[in-house]
């Protein structure tokens, strides 16, 4: 009976194979991604990166949880094979990748799953911009940040003196990156009172504390404006635009990200995926190229060919400039 069975799944797996247009590695990433997020999530619900902020032995980690010694250390070890937390000896700590993991998934941790979203009366949170500012401030500051800087480098001398706005800004580390290298550059942070705090935060650690200003409201006009990741929670993407347009001065330069989906919004797949549970929650909106780049055309921004090409790849900054 057990060789029966055996050659029955021998027969499923060579099926699977040898079905056109699919690949075992495929389905074998797929099951091993799966089985990588389940292993975060757990880790996660357990506190284990929070805790292992100090050392601490599997048995004294289980002991503080009530939880099984054994079933502790297999988790461990699994965490530590695939880098998320370090090993010397006995002792088991948070590493900077699982600090890193673990202030990014502050912000989905209480996010109900797609299935739950799915089924009716279900309330979904809205995003936590104050923990998104915290979460993204390495990644905006210390990637795209610099990125901004390059491409501003082509409009700008450094002792050009100019009026920055950072609107809709988050941790602010767009316009402080500008601040710190543009000496000449007055820079306005913008956000919303609930987010503000954070903002400020950063901005007064930064060395160019003295030329950065937070606030709730722009007051242009400005040579120069920023806005990252805004249009997605735009009401009127057109009507946000020309808000933006207005408060350039003659050619200025509107810095902006927003990666574009395709026509039927299926692609690109992973970025569609990463916005479906806030879209399930009916917040945010994402706009395809031909909607966006009519939008900004609408609004008398121009094209300047400047985008994306410095030396950080994974950025999407494009430049648009206002008629002079």
């Amino acid at each position: 009976m057990l060789t029966t069975q055996r050659n029955r799944r021998v027969q499923q797996h060579a099926r699977v194979i040898s079905m056109p247009g699919i690949q075992i590695g495929d389905i074998v990433t797929l099951k091993t991604g799966a089985l990588k997020a389940e292993l975060f999530k757990t880790a996660l619900e357990l506190g284990i990166f929070h805790n292992l902020r100090t050392p601490q032995s599997a048995s004294d980690l289980a002991t503080a949880h009530g939880l099984d010694g054994q079933k502790i250390l297999l988790l461990l070890e699994a965490l530590v094979g695939q880098g998320w937390v370090t090993r010397e000896g006995e002792l088991f700590y948070s590493n900077a990748l699982s600090e890193e993991l673990h202030s990014h998934a502050l912000n989905s941790m209480n996010t109900p799953s797609l299935v739950d979203i799915m089924r009716e009366n279900t309330v979904v949170p809205g995003p936590n911009f104050t923990q998104q500012a915290h979460a993204n401030w390495p990644i905006v500051y210390g990637l795209r940040g610099q990125h901004a800087v390059v491409l501003a480098q082509r409009i700008f001398s450094v002792d050009t003196h100019f009026r920055v706005l950072d609107y809709g800004c988050g941790c602010g580390g767009l316009g402080i990156a500008i601040a710190e290298a543009f000496p000449y550059a007055q820079v306005t942070l913008v956000e919303t009172p609930e987010v503000i705090a954070a903002t400020k935060n950063y901005a007064e650690k930064s060395a160019a504390e003295k030329r950065i200003q937070v606030d709730t409201q722009p007051r242009g006009p400005y040579e120069l404006i920023i806005v990252s990741g805004v249009f997605y929670f735009a009401e009127s993407l057109p009507g946000l635009v020309n808000e933006l347009a207005g408060m350039l001065s003659p050619g200025g330069h509107l810095f902006h990200t927003h990666r574009a989906v395709s026509e039927d919004h299926t692609q690109p797949a992973d970025f569609i995926l990463n916005w479906l549970p806030t879209r399930l929650g009916h917040s945010g909106h994402l706009f395809t190229e031909k909607q966006l780049d009519s939008a900004l055309a609408q609004a008398g921004l121009k094209e300047t060919g400047l985008h994306g090409d410095g030396p950080f790849p994974l950025t999407d900054l494009v430049i648009r400039r206002s008629p002079s």
